[in-house]
This record gives C-alpha cells, sequence and structure tokens, in this order.
C-alpha cells in the first residue's frame, strides 16, 4: 500500500464511470486500451479531454488493486454490492482512506454508536498528524477538504446518510453479499472486510 497521500480530496467515487471501465477489462480490454478509449473517444464520458484522462488514469489504478476474483463476481453482484466493489478499490489504493474505515467507521459499527461526526473524522485526521510527518505538513485546507472527501465516498458508497444538515452522519450498514463476503476472505481481505462489517 502507497505512503499517505491526500491526492483524494480531487477524486469521487465515480461509480458510472468505474462500471465502464470495469467491464470493459471483464471484455478483456487491457488498462492501456481502456486509457486510449477514454483519451480518443471519451467513453466516460468526462466533461473534458483533461478529466477524462485524469479519471480513466485513477480507475485504471484502483481497478489494477482489485483481485481478479472480485473483479470476476462484479456482474453478479446487485448495484449496491458493486459500489461497495467500487469503494474497496478506492480502499486499495489510498492508505488514508483504508485506515479511516478501520479506525473510525469500524468503530460505529462494533461500539454501536451508528453516527459518524465531523469531530470524530477530526480526531482521526489529527490523530494522523500526530502519527506521520507527511500528514503534519499538510495544510489546514488540505484537512478541511479531506474531511469532506471521506464523507463524500461513504454517502455515495451508501455506507452512511446525512444528518443535521451535513454536520453529522447515521450510519448505513450495507449486507454484503455473501459470495463477496466468502471472495474477500478468500483473498485475505479480512483488514477491509472488518472495515465495512465491524
Amino acid at each position: 500500500m502507497p505512503k499517505y497521500s491526500a491526492a483524494i480530496i480531487s477524486h469521487n467515487l465515480w461509480f458510472n464511470e468505474f462500471n465502464i471501465y470495469l467491464n470493459y477489462v471483464l471484455e478483456g480490454k487491457t488498462i492501456a486500451e481502456v486509457n486510449e478509449l477514454s483519451d480518443n473517444e471519451n467513453v466516460l464520458q468526462a466533461k473534458t479531454p483533461t478529466r477524462a484522462r485524469q479519471i480513466s488514469r485513477i480507475l485504471g489504478h484502483r481497478v489494477e488493486a482489485l483481485p481478479q476474483s472480485i473483479k470476476d463476481l462484479y456482474p453478479t453482484l446487485d448495484v449496491t454490492n458493486q459500489k461497495v466493489v467500487d469503494f474497496l478499490s478506492v480502499m486499495l489504493c489510498s492508505k488514508l482512506m483504508s485506515e479511516f474505515m478501520y479506525e473510525v467507521y469500524r468503530d460505529e459499527l462494533i461500539l454501536g454508536d451508528m453516527r459518524l461526526d465531523d469531530s470524530e473524522i477530526q480526531a482521526f485526521l489529527t490523530e494522523k498528524q500526530g502519527e506521520s510527518e507527511q500528514v503534519a505538513g499538510w495544510t489546514s485546507q488540505t484537512i478541511h477538504r479531506l474531511k469532506g472527501c471521506f464523507k463524500t465516498f461513504v454517502r455515495e458508497t451508501g455506507l452512511v446518510m446525512s444528518e443535521n444538515n451535513g454536520v453529522s452522519d447515521k450510519v448505513t450498514p450495507i449486507f454484503l453479499d455473501d459470495r463477496l463476503v466468502q471472495t474477500m476472505k478468500d483473498e485475505k481481505l479480512d483488514y477491509e472486510l472488518s472495515s465495512l462489517k465491524g
């Protein structure tokens, strides 16, 4: 897994684009070929060529990070679980997102609080600033944007629902498909599975 990175603040779940991208890969196209389709034919339907290039390269990394068995299972899952696979690919590419899910979201499930407050996200980031010189060097604006980024990702995945004008979120655990659970176990993705299930 890479070092901490704040690049995720300019990313999204991009579920529709992820779905298109992964389907091309499952049809037999290489990452390079899908990127070329995005560049030349805008198959991801991005607003600008620059954005198309950015999204395709990020999605390429995410798709590559997923075990083949999970990619193969993806088309047979319902949309809810497909979004989880998309988010799993984000977790596999972002050390910070992965740790946030394990250390903060998982705790909500285990303790039964079922509320994700801004203060808890801030506490997580403050702790990371104390543990990592890299994170400590990030600006207050970057930290603020990361808080919003975490909330956006878990909301778009369906893991939380916004409450109190966005100040807090109600945790809404997803019922994971048994086949996805078993495949994650088989692939030794217990850390990520625990983050999602508690």
